[in-house]
């Protein structure tokens, strides 16, 4: 497995699940039978959608690919700098989005939203990203 502390993590993050969700549970809550089952379902999905997303943001890498210094490609600040330049809330959506992995259901969990408003504060925050950014450069040579 992916080692103790991402277990742990793993575990944390069932029961948050399983808490938001609770009005869902169909069994008796004093069946400890019935609650590992689906807490370990629970777990098994979290962990399915980790895997996903781990596959998702390995294709896209190419294009969020960032170096370690500012000074090995000026898109690093260009890009800090847009980001810095957005609104709080753009900031915040797409920190816990992408740099704390977290799902937009679980956003929308944390921020009071409904999924469906996740998603479209995602939407409008990498548009505005993409505002700031300004047009991609092209990586072609041109002969």
């Amino acid at each position: 497995g992916p080692g103790w502390g991402r277990a742990e993590e793993m575990a944390a993050d069932a029961f948050a699940e399983a808490w938001i969700g609770r009005s869902r549970f169909q069994g008796d809550p004093a069946d400890l039978g019935a609650v590992g089952a689906w807490l370990r379902g629970i777990a098994m999905n979290l962990a399915r959608t980790a895997r996903r997303k781990r596959r998702s943001h390995e294709t896209v890498s190419e294009d969020l690919a960032m170096p370690l210094s500012p000074e090995a490609d000026p898109r690093q600040e260009r890009l800090r700098e847009a980001f810095e330049g957005l609104k709080t809330e753009h900031q915040n959506i797409l920190r816990m989005y992408y740099l704390e992995e977290t799902g937009t259901r679980e956003v929308a969990a944390l921020l009071g939203l409904t999924q469906k408003a996740v998603e479209n504060r995602l939407y409008q925050a990498r548009k505005a990203l993409r505002t700031k950014v300004g047009p991609r450069e092209s990586t072609e040579v041109k002969s």
